[in-house]
């Protein structure tokens, strides 16, 4: 349970701006979870892309063949290492991701936004300003902060679920207030556990 995801080729020098051929091959598959089937993209950096079910498939796929210029190839195993770190997370065996993260989808800005999602810890939670502060924005960014969640490639893995308005409620969610419920639950729900300890027997 050890690590954080790493947003892969993201350092000084890295090249911010390829061309789309130069993405090299995409690999993808789907996993059954239990906030419904994922559709995980992966590139030679890292986890590009987590569809969650409220998205299309074939739109999700068919919108990074033309953005990147490589249609993804259908590969279970090239993706076999991102999936089995998901089942471990929702089986609460995992609070943070070994896997990197390829945030080349988006913009720099929402790029250092969702870098500073990682630092957020599990089962905390962020505001919008304050992740603005984190990611060194200035003040009142907060809303081109939302877009940054918003427009997260990567959720899940980069936790925009763990960040909410100042204001209470959930905001909003891709995959709806309820899916960002779910996980923000069962973060809290591991989290006691772990904190409670093993029981011993006498």
């Amino acid at each position: 349970m050890s690590g954080t995801a790493s947003p892969a080729g993201a350092g000084p020098g890295a090249d911010r701006h390829e061309e789309r051929g130069e993405w090299g091959p995409l690999h993808w598959d789907t996993v059954n979870s239990p906030i419904g089937r994922l559709l995980l993209v992966v590139s030679k950096l890292g986890v590009a892309r987590i569809g969650l079910r409220t998205e299309d498939v074939d739109a999700v796929l068919g919108s990074l063949a033309t953005t990147t210029g490589s249609a993804p190839i259908r590969s279970a195993s090239r993706v076999g290492e991102a999936v089995d770190e998901l089942h471990e997370y929702f089986d609460g065996a995992r609070e943070t991701f070994d896997v990197p993260v390829d945030l080349r989808l988006s913009t720099p800005f929402r790029e250092r936004v969702q870098r500073a999602m990682l630092r957020i810890g599990y089962g905390r939670t962020s505001t919008y300003g304050r992740l603005a502060r984190m990611a060194g924005a200035p003040p009142g960014a907060a809303r081109a902060v939302g877009g940054a969640c918003s427009h997260n490639p990567v959720p899940i893995i980069v936790p925009c679920h763990r960040v909410l308005p100042l204001g209470g409620g959930v905001g909003n969610y891709r995959g709806g207030a309820e899916m960002k419920r779910w996980l923000l639950a069962l973060e809290r729900r591991h989290l006691d556990e772990s904190a409670r300890g093993p029981v011993l027997g006498g």
